[in-house]
């Protein structure tokens, strides 16, 4: 079997036990503590240094959830984080701030359709950015004081392929919330003004998860940071996004075992993209208190690897020298190419701080992000390990030139 066929086979089988039984991911979720200890495993036994932090984060299961009105039941999706509800009271109905706002809502079975559920709502704190709308949307749910709102969605791309998408994402809320499809909204919205009961069976439980750190010194000064997600979505197996990435970040510590760097490479599978609170991705900052001064660049693998496509190479505030070695590392492999900004996933963290940062994602992201990501569609025979192969064999050379650089 060649070198390259030898990788290949490893990249699939990374990959096919980060997706086994097609478990999803979350943080703090079974899934996750396995992939995590997976992780950790393989690269200390490629002759990485190992760091686990160990952080706070919540748990979350289903529970059925239904509207009970004088002549039918309607089921609802649980929201996600939410607490659990048994009330009754009259179902109101909103589609602004405005309009909510003008309700006496306290107790009532709120429904929230049209504008103000367009979109998924940022998490109120959510360290790197904030949506000012977003923020009003969540404090004039609370001022209103509802027993529970019900979120009437349809699809939104900042929430990937799901559908319906829930509203609220958040365990900072406390007013219980479910959500259900558009096309389904109109039978709720017939039954506004009359008394009804809303009942939802829900969890939210204090538990912990681990941020792996694997790190492969250099014999001079200087770091690279290679990144990718090793959460995902609830309820997907998260093949694309991103057990791809983490594949390849396994493959990369695996051929590093052999080769000496002049840059200390570190390898990074952070635990929180998909949270609502990005837990993961704090506690490496945290761990580097000094900042990142040092680093010459971050590169972050996500949604890479789709049969079929090509791989885009994008680029936020690097020098020179970082492109001209990434043009050079390009240029054996066809399927690697410059492609558009991105700005999302982890490389964004870094970007927004000033720190080089470049992200690997597959061309047909936007494909990946409307019609699978975030869905039980996210599934292992989706990637080819080839491509991944290239991948790796791309940030080889990468490091190579950079080390080659002054």
């Amino acid at each position: 079997m060649t070198e390259c066929n030898i990788r290949t086979t490893r990249l699939s089988e990374h990959l096919a036990r980060l997706c086994a039984g097609l478990v999803d991911r979350h943080t703090g979720g079974p899934g996750n503590v396995a992939a995590n200890a997976y992780f950790a495993s393989v690269t200390a036994d490629a002759g990485l240094d190992v760091e686990r932090i160990d952080f706070d984060c919540f748990e979350w299961e289903p529970g059925p959830a239904q509207v009970t009105t004088a002549s039918e039941t309607i089921t609802v999706k649980r929201g996600p984080y939410s607490l659990p509800c048994d009330a009754e009271g009259p179902l109101l109905a909103a589609t602004t701030v405005e309009e909510l706002a003008a309700l006496d809502a306290r107790g009532a079975i709120l429904v929230l359709h049209g504008p103000i559920a367009s979109g998924q709502l940022t998490p109120r704190g959510y360290p790197f950015y904030a949506v000012e709308e977003h923020t009003q949307i969540l404090s004039a749910i609370e001022a209103a004081a509802p027993a529970a709102i019900i979120a009437v969605t349809g699809r939104d791309t900042m929430a990937g392929a799901v559908y319906p998408f829930p509203l609220v994402n958040d365990a900072s809320v406390d007013v219980p919330s479910a959500y259900m499809r558009d096309v389904d909204g109109p039978a709720l919205l017939a039954h506004v003004g009359e008394t009804v009961r809303f009942t939802m069976d829900a969890k939210r439980i204090p538990t912990r998860a681990e941020q792996v750190i694997a790190r492969k010194p250099g014999t001079g000064s200087g770091r690279i940071i290679v990144s990718a997600h090793i959460d995902t979505a609830r309820e997907t197996p998260g093949a694309l996004d991103n057990g791809t990435g983490v594949a390849c970040l396994l493959g990369l510590a695996q051929e590093l075992t052999s080769r000496s760097t002049r840059h200390t490479i570190e390898i990074v599978p952070f635990n929180g993209e998909d949270n609502y609170a990005a837990k993961g991705e704090l506690v490496y900052l945290e761990a580097n208190p000094g900042g990142f001064g040092d680093v010459t660049v971050v590169v972050n693998i996500d949604a890479a690897g789709l049969t079929g496509a090509a791989t885009d190479v994008s680029f936020y505030g690097c020098p020179d020298a970082v492109r001209t070695a990434a043009e050079h590392a390009m240029a054996p492999f066809a399927s690697v190419q410059e492609g558009p900004q991105w700005p999302a996933s982890d490389h964004m963290v870094f970007a927004m701080k000033g720190t080089p940062a470049m992200a690997i994602a597959s061309a047909e992201l936007t494909r990946i992000a409307g019609e699978i990501a975030h869905t039980q569609a996210d599934t292992p025979d989706l990637a080819d390990p080839t491509l991944m192969d290239e991948i790796v064999a791309f940030l080889l050379g990468f490091i190579e030139e950079l080390d080659a650089a002054d």
